[in-house]
């Protein structure tokens, strides 16, 4: 993995939403944006591959295994490091289910990919698979099994949010400073921040966590992902909430989870590198229009800025059906892959109805 040349620190993107996962040429097309941009990091972790969550422990089928050998090639060929994101514990009722061999067998697998790097996941895990303990020693063997590859995990509380503590029961009181205690040193630790979906990182709120990590934290910055029932009902186009140059001493990356529409995500994403290269925040809807400058076409660019508001703020939601049906005559005039998306949002065919893989 290299440090993007136009960023202060490590910046990817990690495909970690929930939904209709992007289609292969989509992810391709977006490598190839990301490298040119700065970025130099894929992670690809969709919630609905089942072969890295419900069924992680079985193969890919030779066609997704030919064509995450494809992605790959393109993410070293665009500069990018490739990684994977595995799920191993979200199927699992019985807490010595998981034999050590297992998981082994399963990265020796996943290594036959090219990967780069490794992210073990953990959040959205209910019950015993919730101990830092368990966590630590499954993330440990593999350290040691496989000590070149560069390893990441994800904690089931990966935020301050109480709303994890509500969905996921109450956490351990002393979860974060025991997988500080216990975790390999060399292992990145993923972290969204006060929030599940942050928008600003406040310096006295890192220093805490990286007191009880051992390590500064891996930002998985969550905007602008769209994903669950009710974010899916808004495009999130804008630059990014305030990023600047000072995350840099304060966190040891980035990795952004984009929306479920690939292309629109692009537009958010190029004004991240500037952001983090500023020492003052830049406007968001300045940014935007940057965005649209360099990557849209005239007559798209110049809708979506008279959409914006709707799209962003109301969402479907605050639109008619005659709104909407207005809306797609007029983005269905386009031949864009933006507008495109835009219609096919507009339609309903993106909606998310649960958080599940």
């Amino acid at each position: 993995m290299r440090k993007a040349e136009s960023a202060a620190m490590w910046l990817g993107v990690v495909e970690g939403f929930y939904g209709r996962p992007y289609d292969w040429q989509e992810r391709l097309e977006l490598v190839k944006f990301l490298g040119a941009e700065g970025y130099d990091h894929y992670l690809y972790a969709p919630k609905a591959d089942a072969h890295l969550r419900s069924r992680w422990n079985e193969p890919h089928p030779e066609e997704q295994r030919e064509r995450l050998m494809e992605l790959a090639a393109c993410c070293h060929e665009s500069a990018l490091a490739f990684g994977l994101g595995l799920s191993p514990p979200s199927a699992i009722d019985d807490p010595g289910a998981l034999a050590p061999d297992l998981l082994f067998h399963r990265v020796e697998q996943l290594l036959t990919l090219s990967i780069d790097t490794l992210a073990l996941l953990f959040d959205d895990v209910r019950g015993h698979e919730r101990s830092a303990e368990r966590q630590c020693s499954m993330v440990n063997g593999v350290r040691r099994r496989f000590p070149e590859l560069r390893l990441f995990m994800c904690p089931t509380y990966y935020s301050t949010s109480p709303v994890l503590d509500r969905v996921f029961g109450e956490r351990p009181s002393d979860y974060l400073t025991q997988l500080g205690r216990e975790l390999d040193a060399s292992v990145e630790v993923f972290w969204t921040g006060p929030d599940i979906c942050s928008h600003e990182y406040p310096q006295a709120h890192l220093e805490r966590v990286t007191n009880d990590l051992g390590r500064k934290p891996w930002l998985w910055d969550n905007y602008p992902v769209n994903d669950g029932p009710t974010m899916c009902r808004f495009l999130h186009l804008r630059g990014f909430p305030p990023r600047t140059r000072s995350l840099a001493d304060q966190i040891a990356g980035i990795s952004v989870n984009p929306m479920n529409q690939a292309w629109l995500s692009r537009l958010p994403l190029a004004s991240l590198p500037a952001a983090l290269n500023s020492d003052v925040a830049l406007d968001a809807e300045h940014a935007f229009a940057d965005s649209c400058a360099r990557l849209l076409p005239v007559q798209l660019r110049e809708l979506l800025r008279v959409d914006l508001a709707r799209f962003c703020d109301s969402g479907l939601d605050g639109m008619s059906a005659s709104e909407i049906e207005r809306a797609i005559e007029r983005y269905e005039q386009l031949d864009h892959p933006a507008s495109r998306e835009i219609v096919a949002w507009l339609r309903g065919e993106t909606r998310v109805r649960s958080f599940s893989g």
